[in-house]
């Protein structure tokens, strides 16, 4: 209603020449207002009955679950939703706290004006009218039992569509007040001839639950009708008044006379607050912007800035491979001329162009570090730019010269050479330390290290500094967030392995890492492991399935030692692989969600022949687990599904793309893309007897891994024949804890059921988290893996905008930031040496030192020359923001 008043306020200028259109707006609103409040008495008075009659759903004809037993019989749950969960867990909308009742149980669906019922592979099951489900439609007044409670479903109002028999004693009255009613007297006078009395009939009994029927009356809906009437005629009355007022002032209006506007005065401009570099659209890039200063009448005279020894790495031959340094072009994009001046001064000089900055291997936009909410805001005179001169600086690519370091370089090469396809530069020893321990330990390095190893003149470096990473602790740690995500390690709906079960899964496979178990051995203990979930935690590999049918663990042992989608499979292959596992039992024990996988040959079907996924069958002998048979056909040396898939996997991992791509999807058609790669890596494998590490050095250590992000050439093929490293975001954990890294906070993580083993310290690093069930707002956001299925595309670390606006704008990582001891300490230990606080700064967040121009643009920024601690925080944000640290690269 204020809205529609609103037009009536308007100025309206006359010399307009659409000040006719101005009354007609104003009459439309006061009819759509008196419309509005008409609608609104109408609803009011006359109900929701009335409501209902048009086809809106209201509480009378919502479909409702009536529980019948347990802590909350007679208690009514209204189906308001498209989908109603039940459950023991508290966030269900039907909490139903009874030991009975798993933590999901099932779920209403609602399809226009019917529901169904969808059992959630619980434990103790659902039934409708007596009868186990896994998904039925449901009728009106049909039973459901949940594990040990009954439930009546009701899509229509008791009270009109079922006797009052058919509601359970105990919800209509007492047991101890139906006893104690005196019985019907008893007639005992012969029949009359008289015509038997007219009988009253009873009132309708409301169920409880149930609001008592009224009835409805047309009294209330005419009183409605008639003021809705009165008020659209007091709104009409005054949008005619509205309209003559308009009008005549627009007349007024027009017959006063024009008034000449005032001459334009010269005015000084003022200084923002933080103003911003502004590349031209043809070198924008990712390189973290600071603001440059005002320009001021006269421009100094630019000094040559002195590079710092650490920052410029050591000049080295350069490389046929390697592109030629190219000189900046003259900058076109010139500031606009300045409004002129008096003729008694002399024109303010045209200030200096801003050069344009360096471009990184990425290419979403770049962040503009925040104007400080200290920065003066006095008029001050313009000072220019100095124009960057020489060669743009290139902190990606190093000098190196691109030869062949082992056998991966000579096949990808030749690859590469026979396609026309220029294999990019090697990287800088700045982007591959940084590279080498995300990739291999999912951790940033410190700022100590990142210089220790740019400083390090030693020819061998590269190398010595992978097989320290393959030692250290965090590799277990990195490399079991992997295998949990293949192996579905999660503790909660729909893998359901109960929190103490992860544990012990999560620990034991972490163990192997460390270990550097043989991966023949780590398989076998997997597939033919009994006993315990608590005690052997290899048998949980069985109970992390969705279901624990044949062809289920049939088609998860293919996904996960094979890398093939068994579920596209013709019929006949799948249910003859799924013999060797058609006696895999389950049995529980005393002791709480303790389960114990056994070997059952009670299972035995009838046709005791399995058949291999190569097509060869095999007597499955009586006594024997055909596991260790399927066992042993899968991990000898010449089968080629067990090697290829685990190398491919490594490849897929370091590399960002595998060699048959996507690596669990491999079929006959979709062949690798380079054959003589997959069997040399499968070579490997088999003669260091299946030590993964040994595959691990052989890539990380060719220069076909250590080539640079940025490629040279547009060639789409570049990618797929591995000419350049790819760019990708960080994983969800990698990036959180980075972060962490940096400003020295924790992260909070939390379990939608607070059971035991659940609690995780703040101070416990994400990648090593075993439960995929525990997980915190961060994660979810950021694309972590559900680890429902197995699948690699679970995770998903494709940027999205709510990724990117929480890393600039939410208060989680700005307080991380504004709070961070570190960064503090960082800049205070700086006070005075601008340029080692900048180092530090880029050293601990990319891992490099700023390059000249990025070094020219933070002095601009920091205008004092001493850094205060709002300017280094500012900086720190900008660099968290760019993509060159949220991506491998």
């Amino acid at each position: 209603m204020l809205h529609g008043f609103s037009w009536f306020l308007l100025p309206v200028d006359a010399r307009s020449p659409a000040i006719g259109n101005t009354q007609i707006l104003v009459f439309w609103q006061a009819c759509h207002g008196a419309n509005w409040i008409l609608s609104l008495w109408f609803y009011s008075t006359c109900g929701r009955e009335r409501v209902s009659s048009f086809g809106v759903q209201t509480d009378s004809d919502m479909a409702k679950l009536l529980i019948l037993t347990g802590s909350q019989e007679g208690k009514l749950c209204e189906l308001r939703e498209e989908r109603v969960t039940v459950g023991r867990a508290s966030d269900n909308m039907i909490h139903l706290p009874d030991e009975s009742i798993s933590s999901y149980h099932a779920t209403f669906i609602r399809d226009g004006a019917h529901y169904r019922l969808r059992d959630l592979n619980s434990t103790n099951g659902t039934f409708v009218e007596g009868a186990p489900i896994t998904e039925i439609a449901l009728n009106n007044g049909d039973r459901i039992r949940f594990g040990d409670i009954q439930a009546r479903f009701m899509a229509e109002t008791p009270a009109a569509t079922e006797p009052l028999s058919a509601i359970p004693p105990s919800s209509v009255a007492p047991a101890s007040t139906a006893s104690s009613l005196p019985p019907p007297p008893v007639a005992t006078s012969p029949v009359s001839a008289e015509p038997p009395p007219v009988s009253v009939a009873p009132p309708v009994l409301s169920p409880p639950g149930f609001p008592p029927q009224k009835t409805t009356s047309s009294t209330p809906f005419l009183i409605g009708l008639a003021v809705g009437l009165l008020l659209f005629l007091i709104l009409l009355t005054m949008s005619v008044v509205g309209f003559w007022f308009f009008y005549g002032r627009a007349a007024r209006l027009r017959a006063e006379p024009r008034k000449e506007s005032p001459p334009v005065e010269s005015v000084t401009p003022v200084k923002p607050s933080a103003p911003v570099v502004e590349p031209s659209p043809a070198t924008a890039t990712n390189t973290p912007v600071v603001p440059a200063p005002p320009m001021e009448e006269t421009p100094p005279k630019p000094e040559p800035v002195k590079p710092s020894p650490a920052a410029v790495p050591p000049s080295e031959p350069s490389s046929p491979l390697v592109p030629a340094p190219v000189p900046v072009p003259a900058p076109t994009n010139v500031a606009p001329t300045p409004v002129p001046a008096p003729a008694t001064e002399k024109p303010a000089p045209t200030p200096a162009p801003v050069p344009p900055t360096p471009t990184p291997p990425a290419t979403t936009p770049a962040p503009v570090v925040k104007p400080s909410a200290t920065a003066p805001t006095a008029v001050e005179t313009a000072k220019p730019v100095a124009p960057f001169t020489g060669v743009k600086p290139n902190p990606y690519d190093g000098q190196n010269v691109l030869v062949s370091q082992n056998q991966i370089d000579t096949v990808v090469f030749a690859y590469l050479q026979r396609l026309g396809i220029p294999p990019a530069s090697p990287c800088s020893d700045a982007v591959f330390v940084r590279r080498a321990y995300l990739d291999v330990i999912g951790t940033l390095p410190t700022a100590e290290e990142a210089r220790a190893f740019i400083e390090d003149k030693s020819p061998n470096k590269r190398g010595v500094l992978i097989d320290k990473l393959l030692e250290r602790d965090e590799y277990a740690e990195y490399w079991s967030l992997k295998w949990c995500d293949i192996l579905r390690v999660k503790s909660e709906f729909p893998i359901n392995l109960w929190p103490n079960a992860v544990q012990a899964y999560h620990q034991w496979i972490r163990n192997c890492l460390k270990e550097n178990r043989p991966y023949d051995q780590f398989v076998r203990d997997l597939l033919t492991s009994s006993g315990s979930n608590f005690r052997e935690p290899p048998v949980n590999f069985y109970r992390a399935v969705q279901s624990k049918d044949p062809q289920t663990l049939a088609q998860t042992v293919a996904l996960t030692f094979m890398g093939v989608r068994a579920e596209k499979w013709p019929k006949e292959q799948l249910n003859g692989m799924a013999e060797f596992f058609a006696q895999v039992g389950y049995k529980s024990t005393s002791e709480w969600k303790e389960e114990i996988v056994y070997y059952d040959p009670g299972k035995a079907t009838n046709t005791p022949t399995a058949v291999f996924p190569d097509g060869t069958r095999v007597e499955l002998p009586i006594g024997k687990d055909p596991r260790i048979i399927f066992a042993n056909w899968l991990i000898q040396p010449s089968n080629p599904w067990f090697n290829r898939n685990i190398v491919n996997r490594i490849w897929y991992w370091l590399l960002g793309r595998g060699i048959i791509h996507e690596p669990d999807d491999i079929r006959p058609d979709n062949p690798p893309v380079m054959p003589e790669l997959l069997t040399l890596l499968e070579r490997e494998l088999v003669t260091n007897r299946y030590d993964l590490k040994a595959v691990f050095r052989l890539i990380l250590k060719s220069r076909t891994y250590q080539l640079s992000s940025v490629p040279r050439t547009n060639d789409p093929r570049a990618e797929v024949y591995f000419a350049f490293y790819p760019v990708r975001r960080l994983e969800a954990e990698v990036l959180i804890d980075a972060i962490n890294q940096i400003t020295g906070s924790t992260e909070k993580y939390s379990s939608p059921i607070p059971e035991p083993f659940t609690f995780i310290p703040e101070n416990v690093r994400s990648i090593a988290l075993a439960d995929g069930s525990i997980s915190s707002p961060f994660l979810e956001l950021f694309g972590r893996s559900s680890r429902a299925t197995g699948m690699e595309t679970e995770r998903s670390n494709r940027p999205t905008p709510a990724q990117q606006l929480h890393l600039l704008n939410s208060s989680h990582i700005l307080r991380k930031i504004e709070q961070s001891p570190k960064l503090r300490a960082l800049i205070q230990q700086g006070k005075g040496k601008s340029r080692s606080v900048a180092d530090a700064l880029y050293l601990t967040i990319l891992s490099r030192y700023p390059t000249e121009e990025e070094w020219r643009v933070i002095s601009a920024y920091n205008k004092s020359g001493d850094w205060s601690q709002r300017t280094g925080l500012d900086v720190a944000w900008a660099l968290i923001n760019s993509a060159e640290f949220q991506c491998r690269h």
